[in-house]
């Protein structure tokens, strides 16, 4: 049995009826940088503001799976207007200490941000899965300044598997 989203619309589904380990859940994590003076591609950091460039320690741009899952979309606005702009899903397993210098990710989309202070979307869906304890992180690598950037970041996580 697999319950998502509006297959329960009131309290009427209860107790037994129910076995959450069987959940399907959405569940979104919010970012935020600033980088008006260069389009060079960051990774956005996890629990803490703002981004870093891909080589380095990576240290703050790593999310661990809590458990299987995909990806489903970005959210993206800009005070710039960075243009063509690559979303991308970056994965490592156990054993790798980083995503590497460059980069490859599992799964990219583009957008054209090309107005400020407009959201666009990508959404993912080819190689967009992992697997829990995986590592993920996000890349971002526009063509023109990233301006200030505010991200929505919505994976979707099966607690059943």
């Amino acid at each position: 049995m697999q319950i998502k989203g509006k297959q329960i619309r009131d309290n009427t589904v209860t107790g037994d009826d129910v076995n959450e380990d069987t959940l399907i859940l959405k569940y979104f994590t919010t970012h935020k940088y600033t980088n008006t003076s260069g389009n060079d591609e960051k990774l956005i950091k996890f629990n803490a503001a703002g981004s870093d460039n891909t080589g380095g320690s990576q240290v703050n741009n790593k999310f661990v799976a809590p458990a299987n899952g995909k990806l489903i979309k970005i959210m993206f606005r800009s005070t710039g207007t960075p243009g063509n702009t690559e979303l991308a899903l970056l994965k490592i397993t156990n054993g790798t200490e980083n995503f590497g210098s460059p980069i490859s990710p599992v799964s990219d989309v583009s957008i054209d941000a090309a107005t400020a202070n407009t959201t666009y979307v990508g959404v993912f869906s080819t190689n967009n899965t992992f697997n829990a304890g995986d590592v993920l992180g996000i890349r971002i690598n526009p063509a023109n300044n990233h301006g200030n950037v505010d991200l929505t970041i919505v994976w979707e996580f099966d607690w059943n598997s």
